[in-house]
């Protein structure tokens, strides 16, 4: 305490010979740093010499970077990593306290360090076989992702539930559902594996693997191509303050992603085509859940509203 009352001291009182400058106003460097400046100058009397500048930095906090980026360019600046899977699967560091322990950060690897993801995220099935009408392979396909999620999750799920458009479950994964047909069932755990940077028990994942294994080479007889259930990531993250939230889900449905970017006014819903935003810059965001009477009513009336002649579901 003494030793940060002595340096708070030494700054108010420069030394008389010296003409000290007003710290100037906090300016963005770049995407990561606000910094602010101050001169020393010696008097007139005593050379007039120019000092170098006094720089001071702090680094953007989310908050203050959302804040000064419109929705949709926030919006796109997340999605755009949750798509290119660079929170999905590398950033073993997820615990707050690394960055300020380490302060040589060069390469700006705090924004990996930052807990990203939270502990559990709601993570959508939309079967987009159900399209398929007369024909069994929903169910098959339900059935796949049910044991993968079962494996991976420690939870049993009930199999013998209607078949609809939409299920949701709460899990402690990262899972996302390979679009291409695996060959081997080695193929097919290392696509999972690589989405999923926790823990897995493997002896449990192989059996589900092997129930998944001879779904697939039944479902496939009748199909030239794969027909994967695909997980949707319903996230809300906090783009300008605590009171107001802005709402993102990712469909993929082969090679396209659509987006809908649910803005805080009724009317800045939105539906983006996200294929051509792969390289976009990116930018992570705090994330936050929605509450289940939030979810029931998002699913109930917006996809249902918005999608109804773009996506086939069984009503």
């Amino acid at each position: 305490m003494l030793f940060v009352l002595a340096a708070f001291t030494s700054e108010l009182h420069e030394p008389k010979p010296c003409l000290v400058s007003k710290w100037s106003q906090w300016e963005r460097y770049d995407e990561i740093f606000f910094v602010r400046r101050r001169k020393i100058r010696r008097r007139p009397d005593v050379g007039g010499k120019e000092c170098p500048f006094f720089i001071q930095a702090k680094t953007v906090s989310d908050r203050q970077l959302s804040a000064q980026l419109p929705f949709a360019e926030a919006s796109r600046r997340f999605l755009s990593n949750v798509i290119r899977g660079g929170s999905l699967a590398g950033d073993e560091a997820t615990n707050l306290n690394s960055f300020s322990r380490s302060r040589d950060h060069s390469n700006n690897s705090y924004i990996v360090k930052h807990k990203v993801w939270p502990e559990r995220l709601l993570l959508t099935v939309l079967d987009d076989s159900l399209c398929v009408i007369s024909s069994t392979l929903g169910l098959k396909t339900k059935f796949l992702v049910l044991s993968l999620l079962e494996s991976l999750c420690g939870s049993t799920f009930d199999k013998n539930a209607p078949t609809v458009g939409l299920q949701t479950y709460s899990v402690k994964s990262r899972l996302v559902m390979p679009l291409k047909k695996p060959a081997t069932k080695h193929e097919l755990r290392h696509a999972v594996l690589s989405y999923y940077t926790h823990s897995v028990k493997l002896l449990q994942l192989d059996r589900a693997l092997d129930r998944t294994v001879s779904i697939l080479n039944t479902t496939m007889r009748k199909k030239k191509y794969w027909r994967s259930a695909v997980l949707l990531v319903l996230s809300s993250w906090n783009y300008c303050d605590e009171n107001t939230l802005g709402e993102a889900v990712l469909i993929k449905e082969h090679s396209d992603v659509y987006v809908l970017l649910i803005g805080p006014e009724p009317d800045s819903t939105q539906i983006v085509c996200f294929s051509s935003l792969a390289s976009q810059p990116i930018q992570d965001h705090y994330i936050r859940l929605p509450d289940s009477e939030t979810l029931n009513k998002f699913i109930a009336k917006v996809l249902v509203a918005q999608f109804k002649n773009t996506f086939c579901y069984n009503q």
